[in-house]
């Protein structure tokens, strides 16, 4: 029967080219999620260099406040 051979010879060929495509769509899945990861990391690190920036310019400075009030709010800005 060669009908039969052939579509079983396209069927071999089908199976193997879509477990192809499923091991390239995992690769590219991970590699997408890697550079998920990454690029949260850097947005984390320029936060924190932000925030470190901040805290340096408020623990530099030089003011004392005029009053009790003035002092709590600069108290509870270099506490955040």
């Amino acid at each position: 029967n060669e009908n039969h051979d052939l579509i079983n010879k396209r069927q071999t060929q089908l199976d193997k080219l879509y477990a192809s495509l499923k091991d390239l769509s995992v690769e590219r899945r991970q590699r997408l999620d890697e550079t998920l990861k990454l690029y949260r990391l850097h947005r984390e690190i320029d936060d924190l260099e932000q925030w470190i920036s901040d805290r340096e310019l408020i623990a530099g400075s030089h003011e004392l406040g005029q009053d009790f009030e003035h002092v709590s709010m600069l108290l509870d800005r270099f506490a955040a």
